[in-house]
């Protein structure tokens, strides 16, 4: 009797031992407990890696952390002022392996950008009827330049306008832009309103020429390879301020939408994240 309960406790604690030994035979993890700790599992996270796998590993850390979060072992800089902070950023991946923080990083890139192209998608399908309509109104030769005025060089913005709608327009709501190819934002865009004091009737066109409020214009539209000039009709009035069509989806939206669909591209075909296009995590 005795004899077999020693022999059970026996095998019991055999049993333990061998998921001790286990557990401490299976891959590291990221733990951020305290900052020495962070360290030393990043450092042991990192050992076995070839500089491949390596660069892949810091990149899905880059997207959680920041560039300013990420921890370098051969760095041997004293632990920040703030630890608490950088402990707070490495939290969400406590316990992960580094197959499991690249794997969570790239969910979670995916998301954001298909969540940003979902966006703008839907702004884009229900715009379609008001962009139709604002169509009708043609947009001939337009052009920004500058020209003196008072001794200094001043921006105009000229454009001919056609109405091909089926109402008398009174008031034209404009945005003009400058566009960088690889750029997520415009680098300079003015909205501006045009009167017209007698109403632009179906069929008639114009002629005008409007000066931007922003001087930076100046600066920016001699001739460069790398802008692009985009002037749109946004909201077309009638009569006692009646909205004929209005949008808010352009030139700009577009552009952005067509980066983000890159972006989204490069992630699913490559093995990346593509932190450097846009859109950028966390604003960064």
């Amino acid at each position: 009797m005795t004899t077999t309960r020693f022999a059970t406790v026996r095998g019991v604690l055999v049993s333990l031992s061998l998921v001790a030994v286990l557990a401490g035979c299976g891959p590291p993890t990221l733990d951020p407990t305290s900052f020495k700790k962070l360290e030393s599992s990043v450092s042991k996270l990192r050992q076995p890696m070839d500089p491949e796998y390596r660069a892949r590993f810091d990149e899905a850390l880059t997207f959680f952390v920041g560039e300013s979060g990420l921890i370098d072992e051969s760095d041997a800089k004293q632990a920040p002022e703030h630890p608490e902070l950088v402990l707070a950023l490495y939290s969400p991946l406590k316990g992960l392996t580094a197959d499991g923080i690249i794997a969570e990083a790239r969910l979670r890139r995916v998301e954001q950008v298909q969540s940003a192209v979902d966006e703008l998608e839907a702004g884009r399908l229900e715009s379609e009827a008001a962009r139709e309509k604002l169509a009708d109104f043609h947009l001939q030769a337009s052009r920004v330049y500058k020209r003196n005025k008072n001794f200094l060089e001043w921006p105009v913005v000229e454009f001919r306008a056609e109405n091909n709608t089926d109402e008398v327009v009174w008031l034209i709501h404009f945005r003009a832009a400058l566009l960088r190819p690889g750029s997520e934002e415009p680098w300079l865009v003015e909205e501006f309103d045009q009167l017209v004091l007698e109403g632009l009737a179906p069929g008639e066109r114009d002629l005008w020429r409007i000066e931007p409020e922003q001087q930076e214009w100046v600066t920016l539209i001699d001739p460069h390879p790398d802008f692009e000039f985009t002037l749109e009709v946004m909201r077309l009035e009638g009569l006692g301020d009646t909205v004929i069509a209005a949008t808010e989806w352009g030139d700009i939206e577009a552009a952005r939408l067509a980066l983000y669909e890159k972006t989204l591209e490069k992630i699913r075909s490559q093995d990346t994240l593509a932190l450097d296009s846009p859109p950028r995590p966390g604003g960064r």
